[in-house]
């Protein structure tokens, strides 16, 4: 179930493979225009969806945090691993709710991070989230069901839009710099 997709700094796809709970890096060395080869670059997730590169630092956004990976030998196997900062989750789709991808992307000229949150089911407030389908409650919190915002390295995390049922997809306007999103509304 392959969803979003990067090139690092090398010009390497790599893949957010969200139901075999990888990153897959995809080198093209002859440059033919096809993969050479399929390597799992990282594993251990929840549900990675979509990744970005900065600074030649891979972010994964997870279900329930955008973890910070470093390839520390050149491999495309990345070893280093750090929680950069958690987020609002019901746990994986879809036993206790719906919306569980986490979009990213990252506004360099700014040095932010802007990450989609969804709501936990279809039409409810924030402050009273259900499971997915159902009546049983959910811990309230602001971020369901908007953009965050937070500083390249985790601090000053912040809501920055409210009022989107589920953001998937995010993008930076080459030009204006403002942040684009596609909201799967009701």
């Amino acid at each position: 179930n392959p969803r979003f997709m990067a090139f690092n700094d090398d010009e390497i796809m790599h893949v957010a493979n969200m139901k075999a709970d990888e990153i897959v890096a995809l080198p093209d060395r002859d440059r033919d225009g096809v993969a050479d080869e399929h390597i799992i670059a990282a594993r251990g997730f929840k549900e990675a969806h979509s990744l970005a590169f900065y600074n030649g630092v891979m972010y994964v956004a997870d279900t329930d945090a955008i973890i910070k990976f470093r390839d520390r030998d050149g491999d495309l196997v990345y070893e280093d691993r750090e929680v950069l900062t958690s987020l609002t989750s019901p746990g994986p789709c879809c036993d206790n709710g719906w919306h569980t991808t986490r979009t990213i992307v990252i506004d360099e000229a700014n040095q932010k991070i802007y990450v989609g949150i969804g709501a936990p089911c279809d039409l409810c407030r924030s402050s009273a989230p259900t499971k997915a389908g159902g009546t049983e409650s959910l811990p309230p919190s602001e971020e369901w069901g908007s953009i965050l915002e937070m500083n390249i390295d985790g601090t000053g995390k912040r809501i920055f839009a409210t009022g989107v049922r589920n953001t998937v997809g995010l993008a930076l306007h080459p030009i204006t710099g403002e942040l684009w999103g596609n909201n799967n509304g009701h």
